[in-house]
């Protein structure tokens, strides 16, 4: 059975959904996006099942997850974020998953605190400095205005040129 579990992590709320015996080895899911831990789902039960302890944190932005800063949103802050939830709940020896952002957010927090980690496992990620691209990078900036919304109904962002931007960021 899945749980959502509600961290406090300074002054932050980090949502997080947890399967598995907790005395098991450790398996982190980061998602990517426009998803959130609800990604993993299905990959959660069927590792639990097989003897593993199973956590998929939704990440900032994402979910049910809340931050206070707006710099919390950042590949980099976002990682520690992680960490100290990793730290919080004493997991050690963790195989660290991570697709998309989330693979550029595994990056960083591998690099950062290699000593918590056994395995990292990346699909189809962003790599650290290459995130966010120009056209999200305006849509975040509009999101902070509230703007993104009507912006987005007048058709101000384009999704053929958005996706052709997106695939150049990530690789295989």
């Amino acid at each position: 059975m899945i749980e959502r579990k509600y961290y406090a992590i300074n002054g932050n709320t980090l949502s997080v959904l947890e399967c598995g015996n907790a005395s098991n080895l450790a398996v982190v899911f980061l998602h990517g996006i426009p998803a959130s831990a609800e990604l993993w789902r299905s990959t959660l039960l069927e590792l639990a099942e097989k003897g593993f302890y199973c956590l998929a944190p939704d990440l900032p932005g994402y979910g049910e997850t809340v931050v206070v800063k707006k710099e919390d949103y950042t590949l980099t802050n976002s990682s520690e974020l992680i960490a100290e939830f990793l730290e919080k709940k004493k997991l050690e020896n963790v195989t660290l998953v991570g697709h998309d952002i989330g693979g550029g957010i595994g990056q960083i927090l591998v690099a950062n605190h290699e000593k918590l980690f056994r395995k990292l496992i990346l699909s189809n990620c962003v790599t650290g400095m290459s995130w966010p691209i120009k056209n999200v990078e305006k849509m975040i900036k509009a999101s902070q205005f509230g703007l993104f919304y009507w912006l987005a109904i007048l058709g101000r962002f384009n999704q053929d040129k958005l996706y052709q931007a997106l695939a150049k960021s990530f690789f295989r």
